[in-house]
């Protein structure tokens, strides 16, 4: 089992104003079930509590590796022209605690985040704070959780 995990950008109407917020997105690369957070930010912080819900939320962490390509709260130098990255300090120490294997380049995950933006932050939702829009996020992935994803036979909670 592998996961990829992506930030989107995504618009709130937070307490009567249009603000920008981040869609944390750690998505199972073969059932496709996603576990979704929106944080104010997408640094390091956000990074790990949205690992951490993910993580408690499937119940375990992925068998093989979670992909992330060149997230600056992992990554803290691509070097040269090649594939290797050198992780942060605070990512590894992260990781390492989970079990987590690092990996780069994911595609399946931005596309979670397209699906997830156009139908449930379309219309702009209106909430009172980022706790009740989280609550709502928890809900939209269990209703997401039993949809196909185009012709296979089962559903992503399948």
């Amino acid at each position: 089992m592998e996961a990829e995990v992506d930030f989107g950008d995504v618009k709130v109407w937070l307490a009567g104003e249009l603000v920008s917020c981040y869609l944390f997105s750690f998505r199972l690369s073969y059932s496709g079930k996603a576990v979704h957070r929106v944080f104010s930010s997408c640094g390091q912080e956000a990074f790990f509590e949205g690992h951490a819900h993910a993580l408690q939320t499937l119940g375990g962490v992925p068998r093989t590796k979670v992909r992330y390509d060149n997230l600056k709260s992992a990554v803290a130098q691509v070097l040269g022209l090649s594939r290797a990255r050198v992780e942060t300090d605070r990512w590894i120490a992260f990781r390492s605690h989970f079990g987590i294997e690092g990996a780069h380049e994911k595609g399946g995950v931005e596309g979670q985040i397209s699906y997830f933006r156009r139908n449930h932050f379309t219309p702009v939702p209106e909430i009172g704070s980022l706790a009740e829009l989280n609550e709502l996020v928890d809900q939209w992935d269990l209703h997401d959780g039993r949809r196909r994803i185009g012709a296979r036979p089962r559903t992503i909670d399948e």
